[in-house]
């Protein structure tokens, strides 16, 4: 028996011997360095690499044997187990939710605008949805703006033109509430009970049958 030093990859670093016969298979090998481990499971025996004298020891060569000398010494390494293929298909679905794609209906004008952004200017996909979500009426739109910014700022109008610009967004967003939709004034207002001191039709009345008006 001659001993054999174990150098095991990835696991702690205390020295590892084990006793062999000088001319020891490689199947028998692998099993008293399985052993000697704590592997149990078929799936990691199998996994088991062997590096000995620079080469590797597969599983065909299990009934070859090697000549083993008194300070030999023998590389060992476990590869991880490989992911499963719903993991897999998982990884490459979120993989796919980051990746921008044009719709069926983009015009070849939008397909070439991303093939110029994304191969020639080297855009991310998230920097891509971001411009093509926005529409290409609004990025037109805001490109009229800065361009009519540049002259209200050449004629010291820049105040008034931003004054102007939040008026017409506050105009703009303004819309007209069907009936039975639920208003900023119903939200701070529990089961819709009439506010103490509320102007509205019936007050008005009341007013006019007291005389105030």
């Amino acid at each position: 028996m001659v001993p054999l030093e174990l150098k095991v990859a990835g696991f702690a670093r205390r020295r590892r011997v084990i006793q062999v016969e000088p001319l020891c298979e490689i199947g028998v090998l692998r099993r008293l360095v399985s052993q000697e481990l704590g592997l149990v499971e078929d799936s990691q025996v199998n996994r088991l690499k062997l590096v000995f004298r620079g080469k590797a020891l597969g599983a065909a060569d299990d009934y070859s044997t090697v000549d083993i000398r008194a300070g030999d010494s023998l590389l060992v390494l476990l590869p991880p187990k490989a992911p499963s293929v719903h993991s897999q298909s998982k990884n490459e679905d979120e993989d796919d939710d980051l990746r921008f794609k044009l719709p069926a209906t983009a015009s070849p004008l939008e397909r070439r605008l991303v093939q110029f952004l994304k191969h020639k200017l080297k855009f991310p996909d998230f920097v891509l949805m971001i411009i093509f979500s926005f529409g290409f009426r609004r990025w037109m739109m805001v490109l009229l703006w800065l361009i009519v910014a540049g002259y209200a700022i050449s004629w010291d109008l820049g105040h008034l033109y931003i004054i102007a610009t939040i008026f017409c967004l506050i105009v703009w967003n303004l819309g007209k509430r069907q009936e039975g939709d639920i208003s900023a004034y119903s939200i701070f207002n529990d089961d819709f009970h009439e506010i103490p001191g509320t102007f509205n039709a019936e007050r008005l009345d009341r007013h006019l049958r007291a005389g105030m008006y």
